[in-house]
């Protein structure tokens, strides 16, 4: 019987041959690119994988824990999954398996990965008597700090070259009376405050220098915290009327900003906190008073559009690390981390708690001004799948 059998298929692969035909029986390989065995993911996770054969691939799946989830019948193969919903902590299995269209099948190796849980590590911190931090920006080695300070200096450098003993080197601006907004291009600081905005030469950290005003007389009034992209500058504004905008300054003359685009959030409670532009200068994010997060696409910085948006109950302060937002929402005392990797469908993976009025995130670390102190987090182990910004 054995022999028959033999002798068979040597008759079919000779028929097949005569026929100009080959018979495929080689398995497909597959292998996983995205994420890493043993790496930690949250929010939505693209899995990526590779897949060859030496006819053609025909398709590929992606198994969660050994359910099937997706088939891509086109390179680069790919899933987004989703980790919402799972809990902190636990750890599943992602493998691939690749077909082609003899249904042959190629199995990639079984990586697993765990769900990422936000971890911060204090590592130093700065006593200011008598100021209260407010909006913290970020230059080299050097912070700057506006906030209240009773008949005090309202605006601080402090050097953080050592993030574990964070020293105030200069403090200037006198009574401007609140806590105000800083944007810092090419040695120039902006101190956004009122319908007269401040521009300081900072090139000699210790001893930032008056350039100029900026607004002066408008009657936009500069609110919030902002954002620089390029030769723009982005900041909330309201009008006497209590009408709130979304504007950009065109700041080719750093000395001289003038606004070329605006978008309005409405009158009410929409009051422009602050404003974060990603790292392809394509979309603005913005934290409104008493909403949330909005998204706005500034890809043609003349005519802003609104995109997406997410109410979280309040905005304040804000930061960015990649594709996600640190959004600090003092009504409910938490702060939002929310994936933005879709900027027309943003949503949020996890909290954390604690109020705050100004925070900065320069990789690996996280700064947060809160109750008459300078606070230095590490945030390194964040996700060990997540890359810094660069």
């Amino acid at each position: 019987m054995k022999a028959k059998t033999i002798t068979a298929l040597v008759a079919l692969a000779t028929i097949a041959l005569l026929a100009g035909c080959e018979v495929d029986i080689e398995n497909p390989t597959v292998a996983i690119t995205y994420p890493d065995d043993g790496a930690y993911v949250s929010g939505i996770v693209t899995i990526t994988a590779t897949a060859d054969d030496n006819v053609g691939v025909e398709r590929v799946e992606f198994y969660i824990d050994d359910t099937l989830k997706h088939i891509d019948t086109d390179a680069p193969y790919s899933y987004s999954w989703n980790t919402m919903g799972l809990s902190v902590g636990s750890s599943h299995s992602i493998k691939a398996r690749a077909y082609d269209k003899e249904e042959n099948m190629g199995e990639s190796q079984t990586i697993y990965v765990t769900i990422a849980q936000i971890s911060l590590t204090l590592v130093g911190q700065l006593a200011i008597p008598n100021f209260y931090p407010g909006c913290i920006a970020i230059y080299g080695s050097y912070a700057y700090l506006t906030g209240g300070a009773s008949g005090g200096d309202c605006l601080r450098a402090i050097d953080i070259s050592n993030p574990a003993s964070p020293t105030e080197v200069w403090a200037g601006l006198p009574n401007i009376g609140r806590n105000f907004p800083m944007l810092i291009k090419d040695n120039y600081l902006y101190v956004l405050y009122s319908n007269k905005g401040r521009i300081f030469d900072i090139s000699n950290p210790s001893y930032p220098e008056s350039v100029g005003v900026f607004n002066n007389g408008d009657t936009l009034m500069l609110v919030g915290q902002g954002d620089i992209y390029d030769n723009y500058l982005f900041t909330g504004t309201f009008t006497p009327w209590s009408k709130y905008y979304f504007v950009v300054w065109d700041i080719t003359n750093p000395t001289s900003p003038s606004p070329v685009g605006s978008y309005s959030t409405g009158p009410g409670n929409e009051f422009i906190y602050d404003v974060k532009i990603s790292s392809d200068g394509n979309y603005a994010y913005l934290a409104v008073g008493g909403y949330g997060l909005r998204i706005i696409d500034v890809s043609n910085p003349l005519n802003p559009v609104e995109v997406g948006s997410l109410n979280t109950g309040d905005g304040a302060a804000m930061a960015l690390y990649g594709s996600y937002v640190f959004l600090a929402d003092n009504v409910n005392n938490r702060i939002h981390i929310i994936d933005v990797s879709n900027p027309a469908s943003p949503f949020e993976v996890n909290t954390l708690g604690g109020q705050t009025h100004g925070l900065y995130l320069s990789y690996p670390y996280f700064y947060q001004g809160h109750a008459y102190h300078l606070y230095v987090f590490d945030i390194s182990n964040f996700s060990s799948s997540i890359p810094p910004p660069i």
